[in-house]
């Protein structure tokens, strides 16, 4: 048969369909990716890291208000008046008492010039510099207190020697002058131990009576520092939470895909319960709980308190503003507020700030400052509040909310509000942390759980496999078109407790129970 170029199938068709297929993978493989990287618990992590440091934000803003500036600075200038002050000459006399008594041949004239100084020009650096010679005594008395105690150590260990050597010579059946001998040498070394000993004591009593005195002198300073420390303490502490709760650019690389297998931000979280098992029929298994994967708050306690929940259950609360400090100028004559000075119209009508943004939804009208004692305040008004209606009107943005807050507004009559307050699940905390999860309560999150009360898929990690239960037919109809939820039927009993509802049927809590020391509530 003859040689011939043509080829059982079209080349140029076979790299058309290679092109195109290896096309088709690259996309599969990215999508496989972007599907694996974007986990539905990453984003509720995300989210409440960010519901975090958005109420850590709005109590910084609280913090910081005018009475802030003036206790830090009544503070600072106690201080730096307690810095310049010249300390009481009965204290620097029964100070200089004290080191004659016990270093006769010291030289105080150097001290006492530097008293002499503060006397005659009272400031910080010559009280400084008279502090300062005070301070030198007894640094240097601590390095002698220091080397006294060095030198007592080694005749202990001098004495523990000789002991020793005296026993084995008595063991092994010395002569009675050798022995004699042995036993002087102890009696030496411990009287060289005595008067270690005295010596020692003797130094670090003296150190202590001048530092004692030295305390006494500086009694105000270290008032007035306290005190200034104070006044920034709560600041600091917001300031450092805030930080911590703000992802860095460096952190935020490590949640791209492939990178957040490196100590991504994002994580997993697991509570695991081998005492309380899960039965499958054929065999018994150690519980895994990954529940606080997405509910990140649910064990958060308040800021001050051991029991309150850091994030209420979403629920609707109508409360009363009161209208009487409507913004005027300087004349008297009402102010025409705009959009973008709203805040300070009002912090100065009702001592409150509304937030750039919603914490979850953009346009939701957010109560993000409420100032101590201001008409907000009074009117029970909280960070993180939602507006939604003020009277009959119904509030769905903040150019809404100046009208209705700002404009059509009978002053002096209290305006009728309507807030939403608290977040939905994952992000709400348990509503009973004094009896449940709470490092207080009888059954803490570490040691109980959460589906030995509430059932469910414990090792799941997306909603529609933890096998949740809605608390309603409408629930369950946006659950289906949000989530694609379905029932389980091999999940729990079908009689566990809706998840979010504050009570758990005790008749489940004590047959899960039974053989643990459990309070059931």
């Amino acid at each position: 048969m003859p040689a011939s170029e043509k080829t059982w199938h079209n080349i140029r068709l076979l790299h058309v369909v290679f092109g195109l297929t290896a096309l088709g993978m690259l996309l599969a493989t990215v999508w496989m990716l972007f599907a694996d990287h974007n986990r539905q618990w990453k984003r509720y992590q995300r989210a409440y890291r960010k519901v975090e440091a958005w109420r850590t934000a709005g109590r910084l803003r609280e913090e910081q208000t005018l009475e802030y500036p003036e206790r830090v600075r009544k503070a600072r200038e106690a201080l730096e008046a307690a810095q310049s002050e010249v300390p009481p000459a009965d204290l620097v006399e029964e100070f200089r008492k004290v080191v004659a008594e016990n270093d006769p041949d010291f030289n105080w004239d150097p001290v006492q010039a530097a008293y002499e100084a503060l006397a005659a020009q009272p400031g910080p650096a010559t009280r400084s510099a008279f502090i300062g010679q005070l301070e030198t005594i007894i640094s240097n008395l601590k390095v002698r207190e220091e080397n006294a105690l060095r030198e007592l150590k080694f005749a202990r260990a001098d004495l523990d020697v000789v002991r020793s050597e005296l026993g084995i010579a008595i063991g092994h059946g010395v002569t009675a002058s050798e022995e004699r001998r042995l036993r002087g040498n102890v009696e030496r070394m411990r009287d060289v131990v005595r008067e270690k000993t005295i010596e020692y004591h003797a130094i670090s009593t003296y150190r202590q009576a001048l530092e004692d005195l030295l305390a006494e002198i500086n009694a105000d300073v270290v008032k007035a520092q306290k005190e200034l420390d104070a006044a920034n303490a709560e600041i600091e502490r917001l300031h450092t939470a805030l930080k911590e709760q703000t992802i860095s650019p460096g952190e935020g690389i490590l949640e791209w895909p492939i990178l957040s297998a490196f100590n991504s931000p994002d994580r997993i979280e697991q509570v695991w319960l081998p005492e309380l098992k899960i039965d499958y029929n054929f065999k018994k298994v150690a519980r895994f709980d990954r529940c606080i994967t997405c509910h990140q708050g649910i064990q958060r306690t308040a800021p001050g308190s051991a029991t309150e929940p850091f994030i209420e259950h979403e629920h609707r609360v109508t409360l009363e503003l009161a209208t009487d400090n409507r913004p005027v100028d300087e004349e008297g004559n009402p102010l025409q507020p705009t959009m973008d000075r709203l805040n300070d119209f009002l912090d100065a009508a009702y001592g409150m700030l509304l937030a750039d943004s919603g914490v979850l939804a953009p346009n939701d009208v957010t109560v993000h400052v409420v100032y101590p004692e201001s008409p907000a305040a009074k009117a029970g008004l909280l960070v993180g509040d939602v507006i939604e209606q003020v009277n009959d009107a119904r509030i769905i943005d903040k150019e809404t909310a100046m009208q209705y807050l700002l404009e059509i507004v009978d002053w002096g009559k209290p305006l009728k509000l309507v807030v939403r307050r608290g977040l939905p699940h994952p992000y709400a905390s348990h509503p009973r942390l004094d009896l449940y999860l709470g490092s207080f309560s009888p059954h803490k999150m570490m040691e109980f759980g959460c589906t030995i009360c509430h059932e469910g898929q414990g090792s799941a990690t997306e909603f529609r496999w933890a096998a949740h239960s809605p608390n309603d037919p409408l629930q369950r109809q946006k659950w289906r078109e949000k989530y694609g939820w379905v029932s389980s039927h091999y999940v729990g009993h079908g009689n566990h407790p809706p998840v979010g509802l504050p009570h758990v049927s005790q008749a489940v809590c004590r047959k899960q129970l039974s053989e643990m020391p459990f309070r059931c509530g």
